[in-house]
């Protein structure tokens, strides 16, 4: 046993545990997976605390037990995973240092909450002179990072069709944050993306994933969104920075999410499907914006490569 000891680290919510975090993670339909990243750090952190007493090989064991059980609460959302690879290569880099391992914890925490920081206000920079010369972009379903790109990246004339994102009609609250910001924004219904696309100049939505293959793995609706805007000759960008790269499935392998039946038809659930995710092959994607600039998807292989380094490491 280990001498550590120490204060655990402060939940989000008041009498929060890291148990809860994990459900609130897993029964979470309405937001994307950079906001769902910080909760899953944080249920890690605060799961690593309870090892202070626990031996280094028990330590490093039961670390590498709740990354994969990150990586499986979820699967088709990579950056739930990808940043708390990071929170534990922190760790490892402070225990280098002779750090304790409650002192570790609490400052791999806070070194990863800054990084996520730092490749957001590079994703926006890096976004901006690509979003200001669009005049019009559509967009669908909701994503924190293709909010924060269009309010603080693209001009502030330019006009915002977003697709409504049924069932759970997500759009809304995409809308309803544009609107906020004094935006002009245009709501429509995902059968009417190829008429909405012959009058818009692009289409820009999120990833919950980019497969090992290139795909974007995004709310279901987008492969028709990005066929459409092949069709008409628009560009389809994907905002993701490449802590949303899973290197270890192709997007033929993925187990897609699926949500309530009934959500689609209450009546008669048996009757219905409610696929929540889907893959945007690459050669539908013109370019991914990421921390590193505009690329295009053939320029993500090294980082994929990376990425299978990093899990290796870890015991992913």
């Amino acid at each position: 046993m280990s001498e550590d000891a120490g204060t655990p680290i402060e939940p989000m919510e008041p009498g929060q545990s890291s148990e809860a975090l994990f459900r609130e993670i897993e029964e979470d339909r309405q937001r994307g997976a950079a906001e769902l990243a910080g909760l899953a750090v944080d249920a890690v952190a605060m799961a690593a605390i309870a090892l202070a007493h626990y031996s280094e090989e028990s330590r490093g064991t039961k670390l590498r037990d709740l990354l994969r059980r990150v990586r499986d609460l979820r699967p088709n959302m990579a950056p739930l995973t990808n940043w708390c690879v990071v929170f534990a290569e922190a760790i490892a880099d402070f225990r280098l240092g002779s750090a304790s391992w409650i002192e570790a914890v609490t400052e791999a925490r806070t070194r990863t909450r800054r990084a996520r920081d730092e490749i957001q206000h590079k994703l926006r920079e890096g976004a901006r002179p690509l979003l200001s010369g669009y005049g019009s972009i559509l967009t669908l379903s909701h994503s924190s990072t293709v909010l924060d790109l269009i309010t603080e990246a693209s001009p502030a004339s330019a006009r915002i069709v977003v697709c409504e994102s049924r069932p759970d009609l997500e759009g809304r609250s995409t809308a309803e944050h544009l609107l906020g910001r004094g935006r002009e924004v245009r709501l429509i219904t995902e059968a009417e993306v190829a008429l909405a696309l012959a009058e818009t100049e692009a289409v820009l939505i999120g990833a919950d994933t980019i497969c090992a293959d290139l795909a974007a793995v995004n709310k279901t609706g987008s492969r028709i969104v990005a066929l459409a805007a092949a069709d008409l000759g628009r560009p389809v960008i994907v905002a993701a920075d490449t802590c949303k790269i899973n290197p270890q499935v192709n997007s033929d392998q993925l187990d897609l999410e699926r949500g309530d039946p009934a959500a689609v038809w209450d009546k008669h659930p048996v009757l219905c499907s409610n696929v929540t995710f889907e893959p945007v092959p690459s050669r539908l994607i013109r370019t991914y914006l990421t921390e590193d600039g505009a690329l295009a998807p053939h320029e993500l292989q090294p980082e994929v490569a990376r990425w299978a380094r990093r899990y290796a490491a870890v015991g992913l």
